[in-house]
């Protein structure tokens, strides 16, 4: 279940890894033109200079969106300058797609359901096996044999690897002696 969200997370990241040199061209074909077409028209030319602002993928699918209703707005003055008006309907599509891929691939992470579920089905698998290890240890704490089946040979490992070299009654003899001289 998990591993088709995941999945899907991986293929929105493949898609957007593809998409993004195609908006960023794109958003900058359309931003030429329009600075082109408004170069007489200061209002229009600041709005373009105010979408050309900025940074980030965010900010990216903002511009789409913007220069797309611009230049639907703005019709007669791109097309004086040959500007393709399918460039308008591939900017809204593509703000409408890098959206929908970047909500997937980019944010979504932990929080999406699945792995809430898939979570919380470990942790309670988790407290059963403990709670299990741990009757097992008091009722089998003199047979050696059974008591064994209850313990965790990774935290035996662990344990085991992480003491120090040195006992801890000679750190203190030895912190004793600096501390008097």
């Amino acid at each position: 279940m998990w591993e088709d969200s995941r999945f899907d997370k991986e293929e929105a990241q493949r898609e957007w890894n593809e998409a993004l040199p195609m908006a960023y061209d794109l958003r900058d074909t359309i931003l030429h033109y329009c600075k082109y077409a408004f170069r007489n028209e200061p209002i229009l030319l600041a709005t373009v200079k105010r979408i050309e602002d900025g940074t980030g993928y965010a900010d990216l699918i903002q511009d789409l969106n913007d220069v797309s209703l611009l230049a639907g707005k703005q019709k007669q003055l791109l097309k004086a300058v040959g500007y393709d008006m399918k460039l308008t309907h591939d900017a809204a599509a593509t703000c409408d797609r890098l959206g929908y891929l970047h909500a997937v691939a980019k944010v979504e992470g932990n929080d999406n359901e699945l792995h809430i579920i898939r979570n919380k089905a470990y942790t309670l698998v988790k407290n059963s096996v403990d709670t299990i290890r741990e009757c097992g240890r008091f009722l089998f704490w003199r047979d050696e044999d059974r008591l064994e089946g209850y313990q965790s040979e990774y935290r035996r490992q662990h344990r085991s690897s992480s003491k120090t070299e040195e006992p801890v009654a000679e750190v203190i003899e030895e912190e004793n002696v600096v501390a008097a001289e």
